[in-house]
């Protein structure tokens, strides 16, 4: 099955990850809800993931819903300000896509 018959397949829903480190986990996960309101934007089934070596390493999966305004709201300087507060660092983030 190919990328678009798998994504009508899925109702239209693209599975993505986002992974990164953060300068303090806990700190991050306090941030949940923040984070969940900006990706339900664009996504939904926003789950947050930790490494369980106790690394600062951390990973989002969600449901894409909306590829145009996933682009736009992640690319917004208010969501980079948003990362930042959460301890972001972005020298190390990488995005999966489902194929």
């Amino acid at each position: 099955m190919d990328l678009i018959n798998f994504i009508k397949y899925q109702g239209g829903k693209m599975l993505q990850i986002i992974s990164h480190e953060v300068k303090n986990v806990e700190e991050w996960l306090s941030f949940n809800d923040e984070r969940v309101k900006t990706f339900s934007k664009f996504a939904d089934n926003i789950v947050d993931f930790v490494d369980t070596e106790n690394s600062n390493h951390v990973s989002i999966c969600f449901n894409v819903l909306d590829e145009e305004e996933m682009d736009k709201v992640l690319s917004s300087d208010e969501v980079k300000n948003e990362a930042e507060k959460h301890g972001v660092v972005f020298d190390t983030m990488k995005r999966f896509i489902q194929k």
